[in-house]
């Protein structure tokens, strides 16, 4: 479906920035999760085989003390993974944790899942078991992303009381914002951390149109939307 003049583009442009901590993530990931299925198999191997010298003669001392070492080099790599596992753990929250209310409100429970993984009590985990975790909000957190979301939010405009607003959001740094009798619109921008509102009611037609095609509510069509840059002029 064509929403909005050439959106891919646009998308690309402004969730650039934001998302270069996911983009990274994600080309490592399945190189990661090789290497450490592979390792947590050689670690059972390793137990397994300790296990058996032990019970055989001390002759075999020399030998399970090897094993021994090689499992605790191991485990060290295990360690060092799993670090990198939670740094990625610890960036992705810090994006999940920029989005506007709404749509961080779509990926609460994923992000609870994850926050659970890295907690003390998580710490029973295997790292495989909490990449799987990671792989999961990863893969939510790119869906909500790469959809325009409309929905209902409370916010503040030219100093104005607090009111529910119509926002149209393409990716998490960008929305379009409609009042209830469409006298009002402008953009939601998210920039340095912070959140800005600018007032464009020329925007209105448009804005609702394009949170009606999202809605379903009236057919598909192309529906022409500034960037922030463009605006007001």
């Amino acid at each position: 479906m064509q929403l909005l003049e050439q959106l891919t583009g646009r998308l690309f442009e402004i969730r650039k920035e934001r998302n270069a901590e996911e983009n990274r993530w994600r080309r490592e990931q399945t190189n990661l999760q090789r290497t450490l299925a592979l390792l947590d198999g050689e670690k059972s191997n390793y137990e397994q085989r300790i296990a058996t010298l032990r019970e055989r003669e001390g002759t075999a001392g020399a030998e399970r003390a090897k094993l021994a070492e090689e499992l605790t080099a191991k485990r060290g790599r295990l360690e060092e993974l799993d670090g990198k596992v939670r740094a990625s753990a610890t960036r992705l929250l810090a994006v999940h944790e920029g989005l506007p209310a709404p749509l961080r409100q779509l990926l609460a429970a994923a992000a609870a899942r994850v926050r659970d993984a890295l907690s003390p009590a998580g710490s029973a985990l295997s790292v495989i078991d909490r990449l799987r975790v990671l792989n999961a909000f990863s893969a939510e957190l790119d869906k909500v992303l790469g959809m325009p979301h409309a929905v209902k939010q409370v916010i503040e405009v030219d100093g104005q009381p607090r009111r529910e607003m119509d926002v149209l959001y393409l990716g998490g740094a960008l929305g379009y914002w409609v009042g209830a009798a469409d006298r009002q619109a402008g953009l939601l921008v998210h920039r340095d951390g912070a959140w800005t509102v600018t007032r464009d009611d020329g925007l209105a037609t448009q804005v609702r149109a394009a949170i009606q095609v999202i809605q379903r509510e009236r057919p598909a069509t192309i529906i022409r939307l500034p960037l922030p840059a463009e605006a007001g002029r």
